[in-house]
């Protein structure tokens, strides 16, 4: 199964041969005929580099974030968990995570 995580939407069920990545995993996952497959493994969703690919991807780029841009990120992230603590993002989902079977 995956499901959107940048936007609302059903969860779909992934083809045989659609399969890749691991639950937990945001994934960019493409319909058309038959059932949807994924197309690119970005991480697991606790990553800030999955993520910020998943956006990238989410967004029709085809490229990556430098690595400057990765290592600020990073940076800001540890700063945002020591204060930001019951903080609540407020952007909808659109990427996709992999999820088990009755999830």
């Amino acid at each position: 199964m995956v499901e959107p995580v940048f936007e609302t939407g059903p969860p779909l069920r992934l083809g045989r041969s659609g399969r890749m990545g691991r639950i937990g995993d945001l994934v960019t996952a493409v319909a058309g005929r038959g059932s949807p497959r994924i197309v690119a493994v970005h991480g697991s969703h606790r990553s800030i580099h999955a993520a910020m690919a998943a956006l990238v991807a989410d967004a029709g780029r085809g490229r990556d974030f430098s690595r400057a841009v990765l290592d600020a990120s990073d940076a800001s992230a540890r700063r945002a968990d020591a204060s930001g603590a019951g903080r609540v993002g407020l952007m909808p989902p659109r990427v996709n995570t992999i999820d088990p079977e009755g999830a």
